[in-house]
């Protein structure tokens, strides 16, 4: 039981992992580059945060309205 809780968490740091990278990969696209702040702030997140956020980063108009929206998922 204990293999099976550890290999789940593995699989759930990959696809945090994999979220940051395309969430960041992103941001980057859309907004030029990511000052290491929002980086280190990202990569707290967890999977559902991680995931909201890539909603907000396609939706926003600019960082800076991305950076004020990120609060609300703080927790």
């Amino acid at each position: 039981k204990g293999i099976e809780q550890g290999f789940e968490q593995g699989r759930e740091e990959g696809r945090e992992e994999g979220v940051l990278q395309t969430l960041e990969r992103l941001l980057q696209l859309r907004f030029g580059e990511l000052p290491q702040r929002i980086r280190a702030r990202l990569a707290d997140y967890n999977l559902a945060q991680l995931n909201a956020a890539f909603d907000l980063a396609a939706e926003v108009n600019d960082l800076d309205d991305f950076v004020t929206k990120l609060s609300d998922l703080d927790g």
